[in-house]
């Protein structure tokens, strides 16, 4: 919890994917910085009071309690559309452009200069219908596609995290 609160605060602020579309002066904007600042502040908080200690133990179990998130956000969005709070079909929750919320459905096509990165560390396989009437077409699998980057770029910003405080608390000892 500590590490992927303080991880997505970090992420919001260098690809603000909930806010597109919205002017910056708005409730909507601050509310999604502000509640993003909590999930960040209370982890961190939580860190440096000593409540709880990072571990190097850990780092290869953080990406699971990411993937979780992931899915529970997953079936969020199916469920707020099943029951009729969303106005949305099965086409628009997969498009990455409308509601892609922690970039469930991939890459919007604000983030195109980004390509080069998903052609690293996502496979083809992930980026592509394989069966059906549109099989060869582009389509990241909701949640699978980030598997791999999120599990190599986490377990790295975990490392970081648990070195940067290990020698913020050291040094106040």
């Amino acid at each position: 919890m500590v590490v992927v609160g303080m991880i997505s605060f970090i992420t919001e602020l260098i690809l603000p994917s909930g806010m597109f579309g919205h002017k910056i002066y708005t409730f909507d904007v601050l509310r999604y910085y502000y509640a993003h600042l909590i999930i960040f502040l209370a982890p961190c908080l939580m860190v440096i009071t000593k409540q709880h200690q990072l571990s190097y133990r850990r780092i290869l179990k953080v990406p699971f309690v990411f993937f979780g998130v992931l899915i529970i956000i997953l079936f969020n969005e199916v469920v707020l559309i099943a029951i009729g709070l969303l106005n949305s079909d099965i086409n628009t929750l997969l498009n990455p452009n409308i509601r892609n919320t922690a970039l469930i459905f991939g890459f919007p096509d604000a983030y195109s200069k980004f390509d080069w990165l998903i052609q690293i560390f996502v496979p083809k396989l992930f980026r592509t219908i394989p069966f059906g009437e549109s099989a060869g077409q582009e389509m990241f699998w909701p949640v699978i596609w980030q598997v791999i980057p999120a599990y190599q770029l986490i377990c790295f910003i975990v490392f970081l995290q648990c070195y940067i405080f290990n020698k913020i608390n050291k040094a106040e000892s």
